[in-house]
């Protein structure tokens, strides 16, 4: 499982605790785990940038043995659109165009 190091959360989500059992379920793959989950879209469809999962979705064996990066966190999917409204906004600001991807990756770049 690989996580942005700029990880969002959602606000219902937004404590250490939640956010750690929610890792944890993914880690163990539960199909139970009631969340959204954003992650980057795969390099083979670059015209879309990030997709919204249910996290029992990720338990899927295509997921198993290609682990998505996970960028957000959150507790409804209304909450899961508003962070890519938000990420949207802050890549507009910092780079004055669209392309989420290049924009989440030069943040990560920033963390290392």
């Amino acid at each position: 499982m690989n996580i942005h190091p700029c990880l969002y959360a959602a606000e219902s989500v937004n404590t250490p605790n939640k956010i750690k059992k929610i890792l944890q379920k993914l880690e163990k793959q539960s199909r139970t785990l009631q969340a959204y989950i954003i992650i980057l879209c795969r390099e083979e469809r670059e015209s879309d940038q990030l997709e919204i999962h249910q996290g029992g979705y990720l338990s899927q064996r295509y997921y198993r043995e290609n682990p998505p990066c996970i960028v957000g966190l959150a507790g409804t999917y209304d909450e899961a659109l508003e962070i890519i409204i938000r990420i949207s906004e802050e890549t507009y600001l910092a780079r004055g165009d669209g392309n989420l991807r290049k924009y989440l990756q030069s943040k990560a770049a920033e963390h290392v």
